[in-house]
């Protein structure tokens, strides 16, 4: 069985969405679980576009490898569905949804080796 950890997603990931470009950082939360001694990590985030401007980051939803979560754009709010690549860890991707439209969308980790020097 694949295990993934949800602090695996954590970290600052280069975005592309269907050719818009941006930074998404996402963080892990410590929050209490359904009782007193259990704890649950949680991820949170916010998105920075190309241009620097911030977005906040929600609904982050994450099982096994597969991770959701919602952009709020100024003029609207977008929902990203995507994979974490298995192998490496270092790469996500998926499809986003605007409207009534799907659209490409991945995210290569800042640190990654995909990322040519």
């Amino acid at each position: 069985m694949l295990i993934v950890e949800v602090s695996e997603f954590a970290g600052t990931w280069l975005m592309n969405h269907d050719g818009l470009t941006g930074k998404l950082v996402l963080e892990c939360v410590e929050e209490k679980g359904r009782d007193a001694e259990t704890r649950v990590l949680t991820l949170t985030g916010r998105y920075t576009d190309a241009s620097g401007q911030p977005y906040p980051v929600d609904s982050v939803s994450v099982d096994v490898h597969r991770i959701s979560f919602i952009i709020h754009f100024t003029e609207h709010s977008q929902l990203f569905r995507g994979y974490l690549f298995t192998e490496t860890r270092d790469a996500m991707a998926g499809y986003t949804i605007r409207g009534e439209e799907r659209f490409g969308w991945f995210a290569i980790r800042a640190e990654s080796p995909l990322i040519a020097s």
